[in-house]
C-alpha cells in the first residue's frame, strides 16, 4: 500500500481477509502515539508489520489502523487527550456493523463498545507522564513566547509526570475495562540523544492487575519490526493471539460465543486489583505499618468473622499508600489481594462483583461473589485481603454483603471519617484496630521531600540542603500531601530551596493568623473554600496577605482550588510587572515568574500608556484625549482577548497601586475603566451568540476587581453602577445567584447615592436594579427580602412607570412567582389576574400574555385544578403558533410545550405526555446539547411519565441522564445536592421513585432522604413538597421489612393531615396519599385490613369526583379494591 501524500487521518483497514470465517470474528485497532505518521509509525525497511506480518499471526481478524493529528508544532489542531479520543470513538463506531448498533438499547452511546473490548495491549504509554514531555514543554513554552512557532502545549502538558489528566484517565479506564486483559510493554534501552529512558517502567506499567514484558529496544522502536523472527515482534504477537483467543472463546460479560457459561464451572478472577501503584518516594509509617501487621495477627476471634482493621486520617495522609504498602509488607500475592473503591455503596458493589467479572445486571452478583470468597477462604489458602479505600458513610451498607463466616478473611479500611473507623472496627485483646494516621515525623518527611524534589545527588547530600528543607517542613507541618506538592512546584518552576522557602515564610510578619495552624492542620475546616471564608474576616485589610493566603493554601489543600477565590488576584498572573516596582520577577497565585517575553507583543497604545501612567504630573485633560484618540478602539477591536486584557490589567495595577494620587486623577482612571468595560457590555449583539458570551466572560473578572477598589466619589460613575448591574445579570443566568447578589447590591448602593445627590433623572434604574435583586434572593429562598425588594419596586414603578406599564407588570409577575414559591397559591393567582387585567388595559402583545396564562395555569396545577390547567395550556399553544417571531425550537416554546405534557400526565393522557416530551427531547439536544437545562428538564419529565407507564429501566435510565447527561457511574445523590440547578433536586426524587418500584430500597431510601434534607433548608416547615418526599420514605419503609414498616404509619398519618390542611381533602395530592395509604395498610395484613378497605374506599370516591371515573388513578384505585394487580402493590 503506498501512503497518501496527504496525511489520511481516522480509520485505516490494513487486512481483513479470513481463512474460516465469512467475515472478520475480531477487530484489533492500532493507535498511533503523540505527534507520529498513521501510516509509518509501524513500518521499518519499508515492512509494515500490521500490514505485511500481523495477518500470517491471527488470521480471521480485522486489523485497522486509527490516526489523529497529535502533531505539536505548527499550524496544527489544538487537540487534548480527551478530544483525541473522542475522535477515535466516533471512528470506531461507524466502523462497526448495523446490526450491533441497531442492538444497543443502553442511552450510553459507546457502551457496546466498551463491551465488546476484551483486552488492551500498551506500548511504552506513559500512564503516569514522562521526564521528556516534561522537558519538551519548557522548551515549547520558550518557542512560543518568542512567536518563532505555533505550538500545541495543551496536549504536551497533560503528558508530563504527574498529571491530573493522566490519573483521571486511569481511575476512569481501570473502572469502565476492568473485565479487560492487560498487557503493559516497556523499554529498556535509553533513547540515544537524551541518554534516558522516554517512558520508564514505572510509568509504563499499570497495577499488579495488568501482565508486564520487556522489549530490548529504546522507545522509538517499540512499535516497529521488518521481520516475523525480530524477538520483540514475538513478544507482540504471542500476547496479540492470546487476547485473540480469549475474544474467540468468550466476550467477558459471562456469556461464551458457543453457549453459556455451565453451572458448574468455577469462577475465576477478572478485576479487583489495586488502582494505584505504591509511590516510589515511600517511606517510613513502620509503626503503623506495624500495628496493621499486629492487628491482623490476633487469631483468638470469638467468631469466624474477618477481622476489621481501619486506618483514619485527614486528605491527604497517605492512607492509600499505607495500604499499598501493607500489601507489599505482607507479601500477598495479587490474586489474594481485592481493591474496593469505598466512596459510596454503587462504587463498591462495582468494585467488589467485579473481581470475578460478574454484570451489575445480575441479581445475585453480590452473594456469589460473597460465597467465592468463602471458598477461598476455606481452601487452605493464605487467605484474601479486601482493602475497603477511601471508605465514606455513603457506603456503611456494603457491610452487610460481606461475608460472615471467613476466618481466613481481612478486612482493612481507610477513611478519613473517625466515627466511620471506630463503628467499624473493635480493640481485642487490648490490640489496636482503629490506627490513627498523623503527620508525618521529620526524619520520615525529609526523606519524602528530598527524593520528590528529584535534586541532583551534589546537593541533596549537602547539608544546607538538608536545613533549608527542615525550615520548609517546619512550616508545612509534616504533612504529606502538603510535602507533595511543594515538592512537584519546586521540581516545575526549577528554583533552589531558597524560593520555595521564601514563599512559605513569615519574613515580613505575614501569615500571622495562620501561624498556629501549621503543625496541627483541623480537617473540620476544610475544604479550601470553607477556610478561606474563615480567615477571610481577619484579612480583609490587606490585599497582600490574601494573595499569600491562597498561596500557602494552595500547598495544604488536595483539592482543586475554587477559580473565583482567586478573581481579586488575577492581575498577578501577567508577566510583566506594573512599572512602579522594580523588581525583576513578581509572584502569581502558584508560581514565580520570571521577566519574560510576553506570549504576545502588546499593541503600542498600552505601551504608551503604561509610560503615561509612570508620569503621575499628567493632566486630567491628556489622559481623557488618549481615551478618545484609540483606547476605546484598542479595547473594543477585533481580538477582546488581547486588547482588553492588557489594557484593563494596567489600569487596574494602577488603581490599587495609586498612593498619593490626587481623587480626582483616580476617579478619572476609575471612569476610563468603566467605559472600557461598558463599551464591550453594551455591545448590541445576539443574546446567546458566541461573541455575546464571550465578552460578558472577558469583563465579569475586571468589573469584580473594579467592585472591590475603594474609589473616593464611585456613585459620580453611572457606567459603573450600569456594569454591575451587567454583572449581576451574568452571575444570575450561570446559577451563581449569591455573587449575583453581591453585584446587584454595589448598583443599588451606588445608584441610591447618585440619586440622593441628584445626578439621576429619576429612580427608573435603581427600581430595575431592585428588582433584579429580588429575583436572586428569590432563588436564594429569601423570600422575606425578596419580598421587600419587589414591593419597593413595584411602588416605585407604580409611581414612576403607572400601574400598566410592562415594566410594572413584571415586577407584579414576580410577586406571583414568588408567592408561588411559598405554596400560597391563592396570592399567586390574584397577583397573576391583576396582571393580565393590566395587560388588557395595554396595547401588549399576544406573546407576553401567553407568558402571564402560563404562570398562572401552573397555579392552577399546584391548585389540583388539572382540567383547567391545561386547558389554559393548550390556550398558551394556540397563542405561541399564531406569534410568527417563535418557532418550535424557541426556548420558551419548548418550555411552555413541557408544562403542556405534564398536564396531559395529570389527566392520564400519558401516550400524548410521553409523545410530547420525546420531541421536545430530540429539539433541545438538537439546538442545545444534553446539559442544557431544557434537556434535562425533558429527561426528567419523561422518566416520571414512563413510571406510570411501568417503565421502570427505562425511568431510571432517562433520570440518571437528566441528573447526569455528560458522565457515568457517578453518585447521583452528591450530583445533585451540590449542583446550583434547583429542578435537579426534582430528578433526584423522580429516580427515588424509580429505584422504589425496581425495589431499590437502599438507593431510594437514600435519595428520598436527600430530596428531603434538601427541601427542609429552603421550604417552611409545613410546606407540601417536604411531606410528598416523606410519603415516598413511608412507602419505601414499608416494602422494607417489619422493622421498617412499623415506622411508616406514623409518617402516613402526618403527611395525610398536612395534605388536607395545606391542599384541600379533594386535591389530587391528598387522594394520592390516601390510596397509597390504603395499599399499605392493606399488606399489613389482617389486622389492618378494615381500615385499609375503608381509606381505599375514600380515595377511589375522591378520584372519582376529581378525576373522572376513566382516569387510569382512579382505575387503580378501583382495581385495588376488588384485589387486582393494575398497578404493582396498588400504589401509585
Amino acid at each position: 500500500m503506498d501512503p497518501a501524500a496527504e496525511v489520511d487521518y481516522g480509520m485505516k483497514i490494513f487486512s481483513e481477509e479470513t481463512a474460516s470465517h465469512s467475515d472478520p470474528i475480531v477487530d484489533i485497532v492500532a493507535v498511533q502515539g503523540l505527534g507520529s505518521h498513521p501510516y509509518w509509525t509501524w513500518m521499518r525497511n519499508g515492512v509494515n508489520w500490521l500490514q505485511d506480518l500481523l495477518p500470517q499471526a491471527v488470521p480471521d481478524a480485522r486489523i485497522s489502523a486509527w490516526g489523529c493529528n497529535t502533531h505539536y508544532i505548527g499550524r496544527v489542531p489544538q487537540y487534548n487527550i480527551y478530544q483525541c479520543g473522542a475522535n477515535l470513538l466516533r471512528s470506531l463506531d461507524l466502523h462497526r456493523s448495523q446490526a450491533l448498533v441497531s442492538a444497543a438499547l443502553d442511552p450510553d452511546k459507546y457502551s457496546l463498545l466498551c463491551d465488546s473490548v476484551v483486552g488492551i495491549i500498551y506500548l511504552g504509554t506513559p500512564h503516569t507522564g514522562t521526564t521528556a514531555a516534561t522537558a519538551a514543554n519548557k522548551i515549547l513554552t520558550v518557542l512560543k513566547s518568542m512567536d518563532l512557532a505555533m505550538v500545541n502545549l495543551s496536549i504536551i502538558h497533560e503528558l508530563e509526570n504527574g498529571s491530573s489528566t493522566l490519573f483521571e484517565l486511569q481511575s476512569s479506564m481501570h473502572a469502565r475495562y476492568k473485565h479487560c486483559k492487560v498487557v503493559c510493554f516497556y523499554e529498556t534501552v535509553p533513547d540515544s540523544k537524551t541518554k534516558v529512558m522516554i517512558v520508564p517502567q514505572e510509568s509504563a506499567c499499570l497495577t499488579d492487575g495488568s501482565d508486564e514484558c520487556a522489549l530490548e529496544t529504546d522507545h522509538s522502536g517499540m512499535n516497529k519490526f521488518d521481520s516475523a523472527r525480530d524477538a520483540n515482534f514475538i513478544k507482540i504477537s504471542n500476547a496479540i493471539k492470546a487476547l485473540f483467543q480469549l475474544a474467540k472463546e468468550s466476550d467477558f460479560r459471562g456469556v461464551s460465543l458457543t453457549g453459556r457459561r455451565g453451572e458448574g464451572q468455577p469462577l475465576q478472577r477478572k478485576g479487583g486489583y489495586p488502582r494505584r501503584t505504591l509511590s516510589k518516594y515511600f517511606s517510613g509509617r513502620e509503626k503503623e505499618l506495624g500495628l496493621i501487621d499486629a492487628a491482623f495477627k490476633d487469631e483468638d476471634e470469638e467468631d469466624d468473622s474477618p477481622i476489621t482493621v481501619a486506618v483514619h486520617g485527614m486528605h491527604g495522609m497517605g492512607k492509600t499508600q499505607v495500604a499499598l504498602a501493607y500489601i507489599r509488607l505482607s507479601r500477598r500475592k495479587k490474586d489474594d489481594v481485592i481493591w474496593i473503591n469505598g466512596e459510596n455503596f454503587e462504587s463498591a458493589r462495582a468494585s467488589f462483583i467485579g473481581t470475578i467479572g460478574l454484570s451489575s445486571s445480575d441479581p445475585d452478583a453480590m452473594s456469589k461473589t460473597c460465597s467465592w470468597l468463602e471458598e477461598r477462604a476455606e481452601s487452605g489458602s493464605k487467605g484474601w485481603l479486601l482493602v475497603l479505600d477511601n471508605f465514606t458513610s455513603h457506603a456503611t451498607s456494603f457491610f452487610e454483603h460481606l461475608p460472615t463466616e471467613a476466618p481466613a478473611g481481612r478486612i482493612l479500611i481507610t477513611t478519613n471519617e473517625e466515627d466511620l473507623a471506630n463503628l467499624k472496627t473493635t480493640e481485642m485483646r487490648g490490640r489496636q484496630r482503629c490506627i490513627p494516621l498523623e503527620k508525618m515525623v521529620e526524619s520520615e518527611s525529609l526523606y519524602l521531600f528530598l527524593k520528590s524534589c528529584a535534586l541532583p545527588p551534589a546537593i541533596e547530600t549537602k547539608e544546607e540542603t538538608r536545613e533549608l528543607a527542615r525550615e520548609i517542613l517546619q512550616l508545612l507541618g509534616n504533612l504529606p500531601i502538603a510535602i507533595a506538592q511543594a515538592a512537584s512546584y519546586q521540581k516545575r518552576d526549577g528554583r533552589h530551596l531558597e524560593g520555595l522557602l521564601e514563599v512559605l515564610s513569615n519574613k515580613d510578619g505575614k501569615m500571622k493568623v495562620l501561624g498556629h495552624r501549621y503543625s496541627a492542620i483541623d480537617s473540620s475546616i476544610r475544604p479550601l473554600a470553607r477556610l478561606f471564608n474563615v480567615a477571610f474576616s481577619e484579612l480583609e485589610e490587606s490585599y497582600h496577605d490574601r494573595a499569600d493566603l491562597l498561596r500557602l493554601l494552595s500547598f495544604l489543600c488536595p483539592e482543586n482550588i475554587p477559580i473565583r477565590l482567586f478573581s481579586s488576584f488575577k492581575y498577578e498572573e501577567i508577566p510583566t510587572p506594573p512599572v512602579s516596582t522594580r523588581k525583576k520577577s513578581t509572584w502569581s497565585c502558584f508560581r514565580r515568574q520570571r521577566r519574560a517575553a510576553p506570549a504576545v507583543q502588546k499593541p503600542p497604545l498600552c505601551r504608551n500608556l503604561r509610560n503615561l501612567l509612570g508620569d503621575k504630573t499628567r493632566r486630567q485633560e491628556e489622559l481623557y484625549q488618549l481615551k478618545k484618540v484609540s483606547m476605546l478602539e484598542q479595547a473594543v477591536g477585533a481580538d477582546h482577548t488581547i486588547g482588553l486584557s492588557y489594557i484593563m490589567h494596567d489600569l487596574i495595577c494602577f488603581l490599587i497601586q495609586s498612593l498619593g494620587v490626587a481623587p480626582d486623577t483616580e476617579l478619572t482612571w476609575f471612569t476610563l475603566a468603566s467605559d472600557i468595560l461598558y463599551s464591550v457590555m453594551a455591545e448590541e449583539l445576539e443574546p446567546e451568540s458566541e461573541q455575546y458570551m464571550l465578552n460578558r466572560a472577558i469583563c465579569i473578572p475586571h468589573i469584580t476587581v473594579l467592585s472591590r477598589l475603594d474609589v473616593l466619589e464611585r456613585y459620580r460613575v453611572p457606567q459603573f453602577a450600569y456594569i454591575c448591574h451587567l454583572a449581576g445579570n451574568y452571575f444570575y443566568n450561570t446559577y451563581e445567584a449569591a455573587e449575583a447578589v453581591n453585584m446587584y447590591s454595589i448598583a443599588i448602593s451606588d445608584r441610591e447615592r447618585a440619586c440622593e445627590e441628584g445626578l439621576e433623572p429619576d429612580e427608573y434604574n435603581l427600581l430595575v436594579s431592585l428588582h433584579d435583586l429580588g429575583n436572586a434572593e428569590r432563588v436564594l429562598d429569601n423570600y422575606k427580602a425578596a419580598q421587600k425588594l419587589y414591593d419597593r419596586a413595584l411602588t416605585g414603578m407604580t409611581a414612576i412607570m403607572g400601574p400598566y406599564a410592562p415594566v410594572t407588570l413584571r415586577v407584579r409577575t414576580d410577586l406571583a412567582i414568588l408567592a408561588e414559591n411559598q405554596a400560597l397559591y391563592a396570592k399567586a393567582e390574584e397577583q397573576y389576574n391583576k396582571v393580565i387585567q393590566g395587560m388588557g388595559n395595554a396595547s401588549e402583545t399576544e406573546t407576553e400574555l401567553s407568558y402571564v396564562k402560563e404562570g398562572l395555569a401552573l397555579v392552577y396545577r399546584m391548585q389540583g385544578l388539572y382540567v383547567k390547567s391545561a386547558e389554559y395550556l393548550e390556550e398558551v399553544r394556540d397563542m405561541q403558533k399564531r406569534d410568527q417571531s417563535l418557532d418550535e425550537y424557541h426556548p420558551q416554546v419548548m418550555q411552555s410545550q413541557q408544562n403542556l405534557a405534564i398536564a396531559y400526565f395529570d389527566l392520564g393522557r400519558y401516550t400524548e405526555a410521553e409523545s410530547l416530551l420525546v420531541s421536545i427531547l430530540e429539539r433541545s439536544r438538537e439546538k442545545y446539547d444534553d446539559t442544557h437545562e431544557t434537556t434535562t428538564r425533558a429527561a426528567m419529565n419523561l422518566a416520571m411519565v414512563w413510571v406510570y407507564q411501568g417503565r421502570f429501566e427505562d425511568s431510571e435510565g432517562m433520570a440518571l441522564r437528566a441528573i447526569g447527561p455528560a458522565t457515568t457511574g457517578f453518585d447521583p445523590i452528591k450530583e445533585c445536592t451540590r449542583s446550583r440547578r434547583p429542578h435537579l433536586i426534582d430528578a433526584l426524587e423522580i429516580l427515588a421513585r424509580t429505584h422504589e418500584d425496581l425495589h431499590k430500597n437502599a438507593e431510594a431510601e437514600a435519595e428520598y432522604s436527600a430530596v428531603l434534607q434538601s427541601r427542609k433548608s429552603i421550604l417552611r416547615p409545613d410546606h407540601h413538597f417536604i411531606f410528598r418526599t416523606k410519603e415516598g420514605l413511608a412507602r419505601v419503609y414499608g416494602d422494607s421489612g417489619p422493622e421498617k414498616a412499623s415506622r411508616a404509619f406514623a409518617i402516613f398519618e402526618e403527611v395525610l393531615e398536612n395534605h388536607r390542611n395545606e391542599l384541600g381533602k379533594e386535591h389530587p395530592d391528598t387522594l394520592l396519599t390516601l390510596q397509597n395509604y390504603g395499599s399499605f395498610l392493606k399488606r399489613q395484613g389482617e389486622k389492618h385490613m378494615g381500615k385499609a378497605q375503608r381509606v381505599l374506599e375514600e380515595a377511589f370516591e375522591g378520584r372519582t369526583r376529581v378525576l373522572g371515573p376513566e382516569h387510569p388513578l382512579t382505575l387503580v384505585s378501583k382495581a385495588s379494591l376488588v384485589g387486582m394487580d393494575v398497578v404493582e402493590n396498588g400504589d401509585v
